[in-house]
């Protein structure tokens, strides 16, 4: 008896479970929240942005081929100085003996040519009298041949004094601006050692910007169109975040690309009238590429992937439908879409995890 008031008794606990259930909710009715954006039409002008370094098209340093003392500076630092301007000089009352010595040996050396070359002279004569040994005119010519190599040796020895009197002045190699000296007067320099100076040409000057090979072919593009200085496709802004007032375009593209990194230099020149680029600066280069055409824009962020394709949610009517797009250039956190899309169509930027077709929303 006992085992079968607890069956009854079970039953009674089974139905009244069953009658305090909770019904089951029809999906469809459920509404996902989500916020939306209403398609529009903006401009698809676009640019994008490098990190570039300022360059001087040319620079050297400034070292000296003669040892000595700095006996002159003559120029002022940090200003513009012209091909061929005196900027330093080392003491030069050495290299002046011996540019002077080195010229007295010269015109020794001549005076032992004429009186050599009278002597061969004179003693052949006297052979053809038969009034001198064959001996002595052997000698008078190897004497002859003698003081010829002297005058050479001689030459070359001037004209080493010479090159080390003019080195003992430096001049400027290329007209541009020259920076703080390195040297002062009485510093005693070393020759191919102390480093005086540096110069580098301002005027146009260079950008130099390192990219991804992925992005040489745009490159490329804008090289072989050879823009002038004029156009606007590539600017820089300053470190202070302006606008630099000037336009460059690309004047080289490096021969190789880097293995280690995948990437290449690419060079651009810049007018730089005011001065305002100096090298070593680091700004960013800004590359102009679309033309300002009209097209629609949508958030970057509104938009899946499903197998490589690329899809939207577009709301109608309170459901939300899943669209196939094509895309287009991504400008920031926008992109363009070139087909799938019109402008007044209504899609789900947030919140589309939570959908599938059809599903329901409410819009926040």
């Amino acid at each position: 008896m006992k085992k079968i008031r607890f069956l009854v008794a079970s039953g009674i606990l089974v139905m009244f479970s069953c009658s305090h259930a909770p019904k089951a909710v029809d999906p469809a009715t459920l509404q996902v929240p989500v916020r939306v954006v209403k398609v529009s039409t903006g401009s698809s002008a676009f640019s994008t942005q490098y990190p570039a370094t300022i360059n001087a098209l040319n620079l050297t340093e400034l070292r000296t081929n003669v040892s000595g003392f700095i006996t002159g500076l003559y120029f002022k630092e940090g200003q513009q100085v012209k091909k061929g301007q005196k900027l330093y000089e080392i003491d030069k009352s050495k290299y002046l003996a011996n540019y002077d010595l080195a010229k007295a040996n010269y015109q020794i050396a001549i005076a032992n040519l004429d009186r050599a070359s009278q002597d061969a002279s004179r003693y052949q004569a006297l052979l053809k009298q038969d009034a001198v040994a064959r001996q002595q005119v052997d000698h008078s010519l190897t004497d002859l041949q003698n003081t010829k190599l002297q005058v050479v040796v001689a030459r070359q020895a001037v004209k080493s004094a010479e090159t080390d009197l003019r080195y003992s002045e430096i001049t400027a190699p290329f007209n541009g601006i020259i920076g703080i000296s390195q040297v002062r007067l009485g510093t005693l320099v070393q020759s191919g050692q102390t480093l005086l100076n540096t110069i580098s040409t301002i005027n146009p000057i260079a950008a130099d910007v390192i990219v991804s090979q992925a992005d040489l072919p745009l490159f490329q593009r804008f090289y072989k169109s050879r823009l002038p200085l004029t156009d606007s496709t590539f600017t820089l802004n300053l470190p202070d975040g302006s606008k630099y007032n000037g336009t460059g375009h690309i004047s080289v593209i490096d021969r190789a690309i880097d293995p280690q990194t995948g990437t290449i230099t690419i060079r651009l020149n810049f007018e730089n009238y005011q001065q305002l680029l100096r090298p070593g600066m680091n700004l960013t280069l800004t590359i102009k590429e679309g033309k300002g055409s009209q097209g629609i824009l949508i958030p970057s962020k509104s938009v899946t992937e499903i197998m490589g394709e690329l899809f939207v949610f577009v709301v109608v009517k309170d459901k939300a439908h899943q669209k196939k797009i094509l895309q287009g250039r991504i400008i920031a956190d926008k992109l363009i879409v070139k087909s799938g899309l019109k402008e007044g169509d209504t899609i789900v930027t947030e919140g589309m995890g939570k959908l599938k077709e059809g599903s329901s929303v409410k819009i926040n």
